[in-house]
């Protein structure tokens, strides 16, 4: 099986990256311009929400132009220099482009469990629910300190016990909860 160059992968990463925020892009835009600007008297906003909207995407345009920097020095300046290569840059996790695009990766992943955590507290009305999950987050604040260095690379994605924990459990919770007869039918009776 021949091994694949991390140079390229990181042309194709970009690629597809840019593309994905692009969608991102439009669908924030055209989301904003509905809640901010058409039919504003009907609708109470969620400025936590939007606020939170407004710094992902912020963040997202970061974590972009960061990896387009890190594809243009690995590439064409800082890459050719390296003692490895452009093989070796792409390789080096003790780079600055690589540590900072991490830290976006995890200031991302903080604000969007908030959001999670923050959303299964509206459906469910409960600080008992939203416990543990809060006090896993807090947890994960502590760890983002650990940033990966030359001597202990760390894998970049989330094993899939995170997933489960970050992603598919609170939203079983909230979707059971928002689904459910019962709160249907509450609903449909208090408006």
């Amino acid at each position: 099986m021949a091994r694949v160059r991390l140079a390229k992968l990181a042309i194709i990463a970009i690629c597809m990256q840019s593309m994905v925020y692009g969608i991102a892009l439009l669908m924030f835009g055209l989301t904003m311009y509905m809640m901010l600007f058409r039919n504003r008297m009907r609708r109470c906003l969620n400025y936590t929400m939007i606020t939170a909207s407004a710094v992902l995407m912020l963040l997202a345009t970061l974590e972009v132009s960061v990896n387009a920097i890190r594809v243009r020095s690995g590439l064409l300046a800082r890459g050719l220099s390296h003692e490895g290569g452009r093989e070796g840059y792409f390789a080096d996790v003790s780079e600055r482009s690589y540590i900072i695009r991490g830290a976006l990766y995890n200031a991302q992943t903080l604000i969007l469990d908030a959001v999670v955590i923050y959303r299964a507290y509206v459906v469910w009305r409960k600080w008992k629910v939203v416990l543990l999950p809060a006090i896993c987050w807090v947890g994960l604040l502590g760890l983002q300190g650990e940033m990966p260095s030359a001597e202990r690379p760390t894998a970049n994605g989330p094993s899939p016990g995170e997933i489960y924990v970050r992603i598919i459990r609170p939203a079983e919770q909230m979707g059971g909860r928002a689904l459910s007869p019962q709160n249907a039918v509450r609903r449909t009776t208090n408006s």
